[in-house]
């Protein structure tokens, strides 16, 4: 595992990919699955790579005895087995017979994790700057001042001016929650493992007397533009906040590898804790009541039959009767009288005129977040990408301009087009980002170009945008890359803006 495949397993926790990195481009449908079942191994080999790459455990470093380890994960021998023998087939620990298991001594093979984790942290950075814009602006259109205000003071640094990714985390999540955005609740949830990696121990983070100062005065000049209802000055300072907090961090990395190197045991152990994921029908019961609710299952008894989700969502008929069962339970669902038909129909009102406002805010709120990641992405990939993968954007370009009366068809190939430049341009976080709103990222393309209330847009003039993206990105232009994605897909956000104009800026 390499590459991006590795860039995304250290940002989700694992090594399941539910959008097939090899599906990424070709001319089909991009099938985004759920993980297909729980693998408590799998997450804790995951975790011990972090540690890996973060420096916990250095290079020859002993890792501890599989029954510690299983006795502080609350995993069984034979799931910490099953991490080691994953950890040992990728070269990044060896056992010797008498002498226990170490971490590769190697630094040629730990160069790729290394540097996964590395373009990680960049990314991760870079992208918080922006997105925390977006929460503050969000949090102060749907909630109060005072509100904003105290989400900010419960991050302000303590008296002993350690730095804490669980304050930076709580921060982000109150936003999130006073937005009342379900796309930006999840994405910051996915983000605790990249933030986490990015601020590192609070203990090994400690700012000095000036650079407290500075922070604080940061801090302050935001907590006036909030208490003044100045929602573009509180999103330039939050976006310097932002900076200066992640360049603060990067800066520190080697530092605080040399002082993780002399931990204690029981420290590693600490972090290495993983808790049980979901199970696996629950995680399917989550995903359909999150489809059904965003209207992209109608409520239908083709749509909601169990083999129609069995291969949506790759999973045993079993584990989906389990999940509808699940459901019904909590009234979404209800039995289906109808003879040979589905055991279960929707029993939920269709959405009200609020609740259809509501969608198209979220919609929006992904238009805003993709302006920046898809344009990034587009950069990257023309000053990065490969002319191999370059080439089979250009074929896929020509498949989206074949005259077509299939709406479907051309959400698919649009969804394939803008990933294949994610992918091509090593955009991991655009990728990761992906994964997590599948289910609300589908239902924008479905929006964007089957519902004719929300786009309004000729389909020539989206055929000319790509064309102008995927040849800026062909000749090697970063630069018009990334102005002609942008343009390209703040044509949607202006499209919604207009729709539903008090909840997009």
């Amino acid at each position: 595992m390499q590459g991006l495949a590795l860039q995304l397993a250290l940002l989700r926790g694992n090594t399941f990919c539910s959008i097939e990195l090899s599906e990424i481009g070709r001319l089909s449908q991009v099938r985004m699955q759920i993980q297909k079942k729980p693998t408590l191994s799998d997450g804790l080999a995951v975790n011990m790579m972090s540690a890996i790459a973060m420096g916990r455990l250095p290079l020859g470093a002993p890792l501890p005895a599989e029954r510690r380890l299983a006795r502080a994960t609350s995993l069984s021998r034979i799931c910490v087995r099953y991490a080691l023998t994953q950890l040992k087939s990728q070269g990044y620990v060896t056992t010797v017979r008498g002498s226990g298991t170490n971490v590769t001594d190697s630094v040629e093979l730990l160069s790729n994790l290394l540097a996964a984790n590395r373009d990680n942290l960049s990314q991760v950075s870079q992208f918080c700057s922006y997105f925390d814009e977006v929460l503050i602006d969000y949090a102060l259109e749907a909630g109060g001042e005072a509100e904003v205000a105290d989400a900010i003071g419960g991050a302000t640094l303590s008296k002993s001016r350690a730095l804490s990714p669980s304050r930076e985390f709580e921060l982000r999540s109150k936003l999130a929650a006073l937005s009342g955005s379900r796309t930006l609740q999840l994405l910051v949830h996915s983000l605790r493992r990249g933030l986490a990696a990015l601020f590192g121990d609070a203990q090994f983070f400690v700012l000095s007397g000036s650079e407290s100062m500075k922070l604080e005065a940061i801090e302050e000049t935001l907590l006036q533009h909030v208490f003044a209802a100045d929602r573009q000055g509180a999103r330039q300072s939050m976006r310097e906040r932002s900076d200066w907090l992640s360049g603060f961090a990067v800066r520190n990395q080697t530092r605080q590898q040399d002082i993780l190197n002399q931990n204690e045991e029981e420290e590693l152990l600490q972090y290495l804790t993983t808790t049980q994921p979901l199970n696996l029908s629950d995680s399917v019961a989550h995903e359909i009541g999150k489809m059904i609710a965003t209207g992209q299952l109608e409520v239908n008894d083709e749509t909601l039959s169990e083999r129609r989700l069995s291969d949506l969502f790759g999973v045993s008929r079993t584990t989906i009767q389990e999940a509808l069962n699940r459901l019904k339970a909590q009234a979404i669902l209800t039995p289906n009288t109808r003879p040979r038909s589905p055991a279960m129909v929707a029993a939920i009102a269709l959405p009200s005129k609020s609740e259809s406002a509501r969608n198209v805010r979220e919609l929006a709120i992904i238009s805003q977040i993709r302006v920046q990641l898809e344009s990034w992405s587009a950069r990257r990939a023309a000053n990065h990408g490969k002319d191999e993968d370059k080439k089979k954007l250009r074929r896929l370009l020509l498949e989206m301009q074949r005259p077509t009366e299939d709406r479907r068809r051309l959400t698919d190939l649009d969804m394939q087009f803008h990933l294949s430049i994610a992918r091509i341009g090593g955009n991991a976080l655009n990728l990761f980002v992906s994964e997590t709103l599948r289910t609300m990222l589908l239902s924008y393309f479905k929006a964007t170009v089957l519902d004719p209330t929300v786009y309004r847009r000729p389909d020539d003039l989206t055929r000319d945008e790509h064309a102008a993206v995927a040849a800026a990105i062909i000749g090697g232009n970063g630069d018009l890359a990334d102005r002609s994605m942008r343009a390209h897909v703040d044509g949607f956000f202006q499209i919604l803006q207009r729709v539903a104009p008090s909840a997009t800026h």
